[in-house]
């Protein structure tokens, strides 16, 4: 094959590796838990949303079987703007182990707050990014937090619940609350660092030459 062929080839397959380490597979938990142990918000009839402080996973990766199955999220307290469109955390979110071990860590953005309507129900959505801050996969062993790093940015949604719009009772200055359901879905990873893209470039130059060597 001639040199232009190789050359090709080589640029292909650095540009698959970038790709593979700046984005990966799009993996995603989702927590809405049930049975004895229900989600919840409550709204203090101001400016302030919080939540049942044991959420449990209960999707990781569309299955029940990674180690992170189970454990909690932490959601922070949401302050709302006072045309209630807008929220902003007050604090980071966090994934705990049963034995409060932090496993994940991570700034949550501020975002919308949009109310929609389906059939015989109402729900209002914050959707936002997570920036993670910290990770520590060490005793749990989880397949899903073996793909995330430090800056890596997750999409996060949560959704609540309600039977009217959530406009009609902000700042009513009285109590409300129902369930909710949320995710996280991995949509970046940090990418490569000159030295790792170096070696990249130099491995798959070195299979490409082995190649020729062995077919000439």
């Amino acid at each position: 094959m001639e040199k232009g062929g190789y050359v090709k080839k080589l640029v292909v397959l650095v540009t698959l590796c970038l790709s593979v380490c700046a984005f990966g597979d799009v993996v995603d938990i989702q927590f809405s838990p049930g049975g004895g142990t229900p989600g919840s918000w409550l709204y203090d009839g101001y400016t302030t949303l919080s939540f049942s402080q044991v959420v449990n996973i209960d999707i990781v990766e569309g299955a029940t079987s990674d180690a992170l199955f189970g454990q909690q999220v932490y959601i922070p307290d949401l302050e709302l703007s006072e045309d209630y469109a807008e929220v902003t955390p007050d604090g980071p979110i966090k994934i705990k182990d049963a034995a409060g071990n932090v496993l994940l860590s991570g700034t949550l953005a501020a975002g919308d707050f949009v109310s929609f309507s389906t059939i015989g129900a109402m729900y209002t959505e914050y959707a936002s990014d997570i920036i993670v801050t910290s990770v520590d996969n060490s005793e749990l062993a989880s397949d899903f937090l073996g793909t995330i790093g430090v800056d890596s940015i997750l999409d996060f949604n949560l959704t609540l619940q309600f039977n009217e719009n959530f406009s009609d009772i902000w700042g009513d200055h009285n109590e409300h609350g129902n369930g909710f359901s949320g995710s996280m879905d991995r949509i970046s990873d940090p990418i490569p660092e000159p030295a790792t893209i170096i070696l990249l470039g130099l491995g798959s130059l070195a299979l490409l030459r082995k190649g020729r060597t062995q077919h000439s």
